[in-house]
């Protein structure tokens, strides 16, 4: 996904079969820059940088259904 300059928001929203998300952030050049340490159905990163550019955001579930739904959202903070 491609994110301005500054600093924004990531929240991961998981469905009710989820019980766990893992969000990590990958910057321009691959290298790990956030990753969530909690446990739960809802993940929340900021991740800051300098100039616009495209990151790579991955998510994994656990739960008890094959088939979760996940919601990802941005919002620039201020």
């Amino acid at each position: 996904m491609d994110l301005p300059s500054g600093c924004t928001r990531l929240v991961a929203l998981g469905d009710g079969s989820v019980q766990d998300l893992a969000v990590e952030v990958r910057g321009p050049r691959t290298m790990r820059m956030r990753q969530d340490l909690t446990r739960g159905a809802i993940e929340a990163l900021s991740v800051c940088g300098v100039t616009a550019a495209r990151y790579e955001v991955v998510v994994s579930t656990k739960g008890s259904d094959a088939r979760p739904g996940v919601k990802l959202r941005t919002r620039r903070e201020s």
